[in-house]
This record gives structure tokens, sequence and C-alpha cells, in this order.
């Protein structure tokens, strides 16, 4: 949501063809995926790039520069919903996929196609722009927005009786 209320040209190409949601959520788990690093630990001894690692080894992977690899991904650093599907190691895969990997992506989906349906105009706020931290977990602890207009009205919830 942080990148797409930030970039207006992406928010609008959403926003005007719904069709491709699925595509920016994608784009989304690509560009900034929820988890930077995962931990593994071998099972037996393997070689990883040339160094040797024993059984029981702990390895840190970056799946975060993974789905940025520049030999995969033509502009890595660039958000760009209209790229073409790569798959992603946004949630493992193979029998070290996560069980999340169906389901998140379609929670997301409808989260952000029922926010632009309800507030079409919704944009992150010029002066307070979003912060993502982290590394091993990724996350906003705060996102401000603006361009609610009257659908806010809608929105909120009356108070209480009285």
């Amino acid at each position: 949501m942080v990148v797409l209320f930030n970039d207006p040209d992406q928010r609008r190409l959403v926003r005007d063809h719904p069709e491709l949601l699925g595509d920016a959520v994608h784009e989304v788990l690509r560009w900034m995926p929820p988890f930077g690093l995962v931990e593994r630990m071998t099972t037996r001894p393997v070689e990883l790039s040339g160094t040797r690692l024993p059984a029981g080894a702990h390895v840190l992977a970056a799946i975060g520069s993974a789905n940025r690899d520049e030999t995969v991904f033509e502009q890595p650093d660039t958000f760009d919903l209209r790229r073409r599907r790569q798959p992603l190691v946004t949630f493992g895969y193979g029998e070290h996929a996560c069980l999340v990997r169906a389901f998140i992506p379609a929670i997301v989906e409808g989260l952000v196609a029922g926010i632009l349906d309800v507030h079409p105009g919704v944009r992150a706020d010029p002066a307070e722009q979003p912060r993502p931290a982290g590394w091993a977990a990724r996350y906003t602890a705060r996102l401000c927005v603006d361009g609610l207009g009257d659908s806010a009205d809608r929105a909120t919830a009356p108070g209480p009786p009285g």
C-alpha cells in the first residue's frame, strides 16, 4: 500500500484498470517483501557459492536481495506493476514454500481493492511520508494518508449512543 499510495501514476493505473491489481500485489511482494531475511539450517554437508558448509550450519538467506537480482529483473529497484511476472522467493518455493503463499496475495488484493473502491483519491500524505523499516521483517509503523474527501464520512463508524 505504501508504494501505491506514494506513486500517483501506479495508483491511477490500478484504480483505472482493476484487472492489474494482481500484478500490483505481485510487484509489491517482489519490490518490498514482508521478510528480507530467512534463516535456514543445512541438513547435510553442502557447498554454497564455493563455500563448504557442514550439516547443521545456520544460513541467513537475503530473499529481499534475490527479488531484486539484476540478472532476473530489469531495473530491479524500480516499482513497476507492468513488469513481466517472474517467480519470486518472497514466500519460498518447493518444499520450503510458506503455507501463506497462496492466500496472502489474495488478502492484500482484496484490501487494496476495497480501499480504492471506497477512497479512490487516497494517497500518502506528502507532509508525513511513510518510512519502511526493518530488514529481517519489513514494516511501516505509520502510514498517513489524505485524499479521503467525503468518503471518509461514509466510512467512519458511528459514535457511542447518547
